[in-house]
């Protein structure tokens, strides 16, 4: 999964078109083709990290092996 603002996404078939789920919290619209059910993108909002630029966090690699 990544993250990409709306304005740099085209998508070539409009939302209209597409199929939407929400599971759990309702949180994220998820919008899938009802034909093939490829999952091409989700809309929604993370609770708490409002002003956050994601981009600028720092990333620690976990191999799921050894401890930290």
């Amino acid at each position: 999964m990544w993250f990409v603002s709306q304005q740099d996404m085209k998508l070539l078939t409009p939302e209209a078109s597409m199929s939407t789920y929400t599971f759990n919290k309702h949180a994220i619209k998820h919008h899938f083709c009802p034909m093939s059910g490829i999952h091409p993108v989700g809309k929604g909002a993370s609770p708490g990290l409002e002003g956050v630029d994601i981009f600028t966090l720092k990333v620690k690699n976990f191999n799921g092996l050894e401890k930290a």
